[in-house]
């Protein structure tokens, strides 16, 4: 039986509750991706992406601004190379020391070609410069990093008439080539490539992609480091008798480097996220895989502040349904602790994760669940506390092993090159995407400050939500297989906060509470 209580309270002195955990969704008419995401100096997230639901470009760059409990503040699209562009992808940002912030990515033209390209945006998302480089030769999905001269450094891939080579490239705070080189090997068929990158103390840079040419299986993982010059210093190999490869990059604070991405060598099943943990000289320290019986992927890779390793990937079978977005943690050492998986009824994948303000974590990506209608395609944007709990979601149980790859030292061929530079003439314009928030959650399961949007807690058998306008409503509360067990409220609601207690038998339970147009689910743990 479930007793219901309403409690009114006053209503005056009003301000915004922040909500330390959210996913919410963003989408038109086309397809959506969120890439990359940083926090902003507000405490919100500004999240860069693909859209093609605005124009007639092919796909062109979104560029969505939240506040801190994720809300929608703005939305910019750019048509990097004007009019006459098919398509360009934002593949990374980062923020300005003016308060601004840059953004680099790949556009393609009606000719097949692909260059990259950085644009400098303000705070408010207007476009301040962007440059073109490269003649139709240079792509790939890989991000950019600030450096610590201000500038910025990027990386990729580099085609010739036979090969693929991996490329990295300094400029400085404006945009202007300082240096770029290529790694690779001159036989027809080679494919080297850079995924991910990062800097290190002595202003040099480190590359991780992956590599046909060198190594043990087919496909290996590749780890370059360059000086701040951009002269190879070394370069290491990492893989099995099958496929491997590295996606994403961190420093550690003893001065080496966590390396994740995927294996096809070990672990449970098709494919396998993979996690290396190497020291400042490329030297292998550990290795471990996380997986299922099906294909699993590992995206991404970050160093908490307390010194844990976060990644984040997808994971197929173990959420509510496709594909589902997972966190996990390992100790520094390589111990695991935890799996977490976010989904919906379809897909969810990620592409970046980060470390927030409040020791909690964001990660962006692409959501097949939860859409605006059309393409099911829509940017994603969660947002975790300090342990990994987001409002929906929770503990799975993967399978982690320990393997042992083979590591080996080529002599891959390098030289300096220099990539046309041009300035382009971006259309940019302000759409208005819908939004749809699929849940939000306060941490510790207390009562936020007066606040003007409705709140949702729920701590053992109790149940306390706000709502500052009175309006139809529902809650309903479900067991942990997701079986309604009770709708204690189904229609007009009065304001104020009102409170709703269990007398359910023991187990995990998830309340959501529906309010003019907007679901708050939070779970509640009620003891035996």
């Amino acid at each position: 039986m479930i007793r219901y209580v309403l409690g009114i309270f006053g209503m005056a002195g009003l301000v915004m509750a922040q909500y330390s955990q959210f996913v919410t969704a963003l989408g038109g008419t086309g397809w959506e991706y969120g890439y990359s995401v940083v926090q902003t100096p507000d405490n919100g997230f500004l999240v860069a992406g693909e859209t093609n639901s605005f124009s007639s470009a092919l796909f062109e760059v979104i560029l969505a601004k939240f506040d801190a409990s994720g809300n929608l503040l703005w939305t910019k699209t750019t048509r990097m190379l004007g009019s006459g562009s098919d398509g360009q992808d934002p593949c990374g940002i980062v923020l300005t020391p003016d308060g601004g912030f840059a953004i680099t990515g790949y556009c393609s033209d009606a000719s097949g070609g692909t260059n990259k390209f950085i644009a400098k945006y303000d705070a408010l998302g207007n476009l301040q410069w962007s440059k073109r480089y490269g003649s139709g030769e240079l792509g790939s999905f890989a991000p950019i990093i600030k450096t610590l001269d201000n500038g910025f450094a990027i990386c990729g891939l580099r085609s010739t008439t036979y090969q693929f080579d991996l490329y990295i490239s300094r400029f400085d705070a404006s945009g202007n080539l300082l240096w770029a080189r290529w790694v690779g090997n001159t036989s027809n068929g080679a494919y080297e490539t850079g995924n991910d990158l990062v800097q290190t103390p002595d202003s040099g840079l480190a590359v991780v992609g992956y590599t046909n040419s060198f190594g043990a299986g087919n496909r290996d993982v590749l780890l370059c480091r360059f000086d701040k010059s951009g002269n190879l210093l070394w370069t290491k190999t990492y893989g099995g008798t099958a496929d491997e490869s590295g996606v994403g990059i961190a420093r550690t604070p003893d001065g080496g480097f966590v390396i994740v991405g995927n294996t096809r060598s070990w672990g449970a099943g098709s494919s396998d996220a993979l996690l290396l943990k190497v020291n400042s000289s490329g030297d292998l320290l550990w290795a471990r895989t996380l997986g299922g019986a099906d294909w699993d992927y590992g995206d991404d890779v970050i160093v908490a502040s307390d010194g844990s390793i976060l990644i984040t990937g997808e994971l197929y079978g173990y959420g509510a349904g496709d594909d589902d977005i997972f966190l996990a943690k390992f100790d520094a050492d390589g111990s695991y602790q935890w799996t977490k998986a976010v989904g919906g009824s379809a897909y969810e994948g990620p592409y970046q994760l980060i470390q927030t303000s409040d020791a909690g974590f964001a990660i962006t990506g692409v959501t097949y669940s939860w859409n605006a209608g059309g393409d099911p395609r829509d940017l994603i944007l969660i947002k975790y506390d300090a342990s990994g709990n987001t409002c929906i979601g929770g503990l799975v149980s993967p399978t982690v092993t320990s393997p042992t790859p083979t590591v080996t030292s080529p002599s891959p061929s390098t030289a300096a090159f220099t990539p046309a530079t041009q300035t382009p003439a971006p259309i940019t314009a302000s759409p208005a995407p819908v939004q749809t928030l699929v849940c939000r959650a306060l941490d510790n399961n207390e009562s936020p400050s007066p606040t003007s949007e409705a709140w949702l807690i729920a701590k053992g058998k109790s149940i306390r939500f706000f709502l500052p306008v009175a309006s139809q409503a529902s809650l309903s509360v479900y067991d942990a297989a997701g079986r309604l067990v009770a709708r204690p409220i189904h229609g007009f609601s009065e304001a104020g906060e009102h409170e709703v207690k269990f007398e359910q038998d023991g187990g995990v339970y998830i309340a959501v509470l529906n309010y003019r147009g907007r679901a708050y689910r939070v779970k509640t743990v009620v003891q035996p």
